[in-house]
């Protein structure tokens, strides 16, 4: 078996501390600055999608969250995508949906961040210049994503925290078993996309559902 994995640049450093048989994966990592925009973010993911050879791999792990409704525009052609029920990637970081729930309970647009979005290295001169294409709503999304005034951050028990450890004042720690379970196909928060399927929205603890 082959698998392609298209995934948010975030989960890059932490692909190395997983177990599996990398053999077998191969990896596109989309820049975490994509999340800005949800529809151009579709088109990239889609992008990949559609240049995979289906003959080169038998499944195409899609390791994003909903991120502001960019998998609800997917679909493929040939080969089944692997799709993740969560809303974004802090519950995959904190190792699950419940946890992500308890700690976003009273406040849904919680600020964090983690190692791969320090070392992203936006600053509020980037945003300043962001301000000419984003509306104000946008503009809040990134401060929040981006590292700036974050109530928490997520440490994942690896070497490459202890650079930003000291001079974080709320920590939370991760688990990346979750992430693990995802990329060796055994969680239960994952389902297959077949061709003529479609992502949609759910109400529900399934955050999305297949049609």
């Amino acid at each position: 078996m082959k698998y392609k994995v298209i995934s948010c640049a975030i989960f890059q450093p932490y692909i190395e501390y997983l177990t599996f048989d990398k053999e077998q994966y191969v990896f596109t990592f989309l820049e975490i600055s994509q999340h800005n925009q949800p529809k151009k973010l579709a088109k990239a993911i889609q992008l990949e999608i559609d240049r995979s050879d289906e003959n080169e791999f038998d499944k195409i792990i899609i390791l994003y969250g909903v991120c502001g409704g960019a998998l609800t525009a997917l679909k493929t052609r040939s080969i089944p995508l692997v799709v993740i029920k969560v809303h974004d990637c802090m519950s995959i970081l904190l190792g699950s949906k419940e946890r992500f729930e308890r700690l976003t309970e009273n406040n849904k647009s919680i600020g964090w961040s983690c190692y791969a979005l320090k070392k992203a290295n936006y600053t509020n001169d980037s945003l300043l210049k962001w301000q000419s294409y984003y509306d104000e709503e946008t503009i809040a999304y990134l401060k929040e994503m981006l590292s700036i005034d974050v109530s928490y951050y997520i440490s994942l028990n690896i070497p490459l925290d202890d650079e930003y450890l000291d001079s974080e004042k709320q920590v939370l720690t991760g688990d990346l078993k979750f992430l693990e379970k995802i990329i060796n196909l055994k969680s239960n928060e994952i389902v297959d996309v077949y061709p003529g399927q479609r992502i949609v929205l759910s109400i529900d603890d399934n955050v999305i559902k297949i049609v």
